[in-house]
Formats: C-alpha cells, sequence, structure tokens
C-alpha cells in the first residue's frame, strides 16, 4: 500500500517532477529549481526528477511537497491525497 501508518514513513518530504535545468518551461519557476537545490542528496528527503517509485515514495513520506507549476493545478495535489 502506498498509504502508509506515521511510524513507518521514514522519509521527511519528497517532490519529484519538472522543474528548471529539467524542462525548459519551467526555467523561471524559482521555488521548485531552490527545492532540488538545496535538498537534493540530503539524508531523509527525497527530490529530483521524475521516478519509478514515484508513489511509494510518496507513501514513505510525511510530506508531500507541492510547489506551484507552469499552470493554475498540478497533479501533486491529487496524489499526494492519496499518499495520505
Amino acid at each position: 500500500a502506498f498509504n502508509r501508518p506515521t511510524q513507518e514513513r521514514n522519509v521527511l518530504f519528497n517532490f519529484h517532477g519538472r522543474y528548471p535545468g529539467l524542462c525548459h518551461l519551467y526555467k523561471n519557476n524559482v521555488v521548485r529549481g531552490k527545492i532540488i537545490e538545496v535538498f537534493h542528496g540530503k539524508p531523509g528527503v527525497s527530490v529530483g526528477g521524475f521516478v519509478d517509485d514515484y508513489f511509494e515514495i510518496m507513501g514513505l513520506s510525511h510530506f508531500c511537497l507541492v510547489p506551484m507549476g507552469t499552470s493554475s493545478w498540478t497533479n501533486h495535489l491529487y496524489e499526494s491525497f492519496f499518499a495520505g
């Protein structure tokens, strides 16, 4: 299951998706870029581009970051609901 109890979650937060450097449409998206710049490779968090085990990572996370994209909505918001 992707929605795990709190005691089974070992990732503080996650964000996986498009960001400046990965997609030219996001070149002005400062927040997404800063998330990657500051937290990529840090222990206890999971950030970066798209990954195959995205939903499993969300289920292991206490928080799912949902930074603004290029439109007024993002799938990340709805996906985070299912991760609990």
